[in-house]
């Protein structure tokens, strides 16, 4: 099989048995830091009502949400501070996981709902997502050959991919390899098809440079995917990759979005992190300024 899908097998298998995220499990992000990373978003999304960046109502929806905690944090932030904002915000979590939704229902105790991405349609939305697109099924292209999973071994042969503007982008380099994701293509002309307006606030692993990223994290331990034998992790370890820097923006640009990129330390101090002084809110600054790579960063972007 091509190797999205294998990718998407393993991943839809590995999620819908529910994973924890952070110490006990096999990675860390930084909602695992605690509450300080939702807090200054939150924060960051009341200035942009105040700017008129925003308008409400809104829907605000989470993808991407694992135990709910980032949501949950989010929510708890505008209650204490901002609660006037609350009577005009609907909250959603898009999740497609019985067992996630479950949990994520036990930790956000307020009022929300749950939906599935086809059930999406909103006049005004403000999405939330942390390493969500790291997480879509990609192709591996190596010198414009493909990558073919079968029993568990890769090889890499011609192939004629059946995406136009991933063409298009490919096109753009004369040997390219590495992972190649028309998925979030896809994903980001369906949420404009389905959102009148709406305001994307996500942070990811991304890349600048021509070559693969694909990784397995087990038990917090990094695994090259092409060093292991891939049936000894398969579905039991998460797989993920950082995207295509240019690629993104490319799809950005192809859909016509207003985008803003930088990295994730810059983009918590634009988004006044720094107004947070208590002791316990400084040491998860502290982690969340040296505890991740210098190619982790934050994407808004809106119609």
């Amino acid at each position: 099989m091509i190797f999205s899908k294998y990718f998407d097998e393993w991943s839809k298998k590995y999620y819908s048995s529910f994973q924890k995220v952070g110490k006990q499990g096999d990675f860390y992000t930084c909602v695992s830091v605690g509450e300080l990373f939702a807090f200054t978003l939150a924060k960051h999304f009341v200035n942009l009502v105040k700017n008129n960046e925003i308008k409400l109502p809104c829907d605000v929806i989470e993808i991407g949400a694992n135990e709910g905690y980032l949501l949950k944090d989010f929510y708890t932030y505008l209650k204490e501070n901002n609660e006037e904002v609350l009577k005009d915000i609907n909250f959603y979590i898009i999740e497609p996981y019985e067992k996630l939704r479950q949990i994520q229902k036990k930790n956000c105790q307020f009022a929300f709902k749950h939906i599935y991405l086809h059930e999406l349609k909103s006049k005004n939305a403000f999405f939330l997502a942390n390493e969500l697109f790291d997480s879509f099924a990609c192709e591996l292209v190596q010198n414009n050959n493909f990558a073919f999973i079968s029993e568990h071994k890769i090889t890499f042969k011609e192939h004629s991919l059946n995406h136009e503007v991933a063409n298009e982008f490919l096109k753009s380099y004369k040997e390219f390899q590495g992972e190649l994701c028309p998925n979030i293509y896809d994903f980001l002309y369906f949420i404009k098809q389905k959102c009148e307006k709406l305001y994307f606030l996500s942070f990811d692993y991304f890349k600048k440079h021509n070559d693969f990223t694909i990784r397995i994290f087990k038990k917090h331990n990094l695994y090259s995917f092409f060093e292991v034998d891939l049936k000894e992790f398969y579905a039991n370890s998460d797989i993920t990759f950082s995207i295509n820097y240019y690629e993104f923006i490319f799809y950005l640009e192809k859909l016509g979005f207003a985008y803003n990129a930088k990295k994730q330390s810059m983009a918590l101090i634009d988004f006044k992190i720094s107004d947070f002084t208590s002791p316990k809110h400084l040491m998860q600054m502290k982690n969340l300024f040296f505890s991740f790579s210098d190619n982790f960063y934050c994407f808004e972007f809106k119609n």
